[in-house]
């Protein structure tokens, strides 16, 4: 099985500014999903320059970045016959503080950094622990 994603950017109507996106587990047997960057705007694929920009991801790995960078995952393939492959990860949000959401679904949370800050390391506790989730 095959996937790869598409080139976006996060909630524009939601002000986000930033990304962070934590990878709580990645399975061995899964090939490729780096993430990969570009810039807002590029030259004409003609020109033959490179202008993107991409991380390898795995387990425990953590990356920020400003959302008005387009970005997407690079391909991602399960290297066995098995369907219980997985990646595991939470994003979170950070939206422009002087222009905030106003809720009105009391189902969404919203927590300040130090609470995600202390989620991630329980969920890195509890993978490092545990073993896989």
């Amino acid at each position: 099985m095959k996937y790869s994603g598409r080139w976006h950017t996060e909630g524009q109507t939601e002000n986000i500014v930033a990304v962070s996106v934590y990878y709580i587990h990645v399975d061995e047997q899964l090939e490729g999903g780096a993430l990969k960057f570009r810039p807002p705007e590029t030259p004409q694929y003609t020109y033959d320059i490179e202008t993107g920009y991409e991380v390898n991801v795995g387990t425990g790995a953590a990356i920020v970045f400003h959302n008005s960078t387009p970005h997407r995952f690079r391909q991602i393939r399960n290297l066995t016959k098995a369907d219980n492959r997985r990646r595991t990860f939470i994003n979170f949000f950070i939206v422009d503080p002087s222009k905030p959401i106003l809720l009105r679904n009391p189902t969404i949370a919203m927590i300040s950094a130090e609470t995600a800050k202390k989620l991630l390391i329980e969920c890195s506790q509890r993978v490092l622990k545990n073993g896989r989730q």
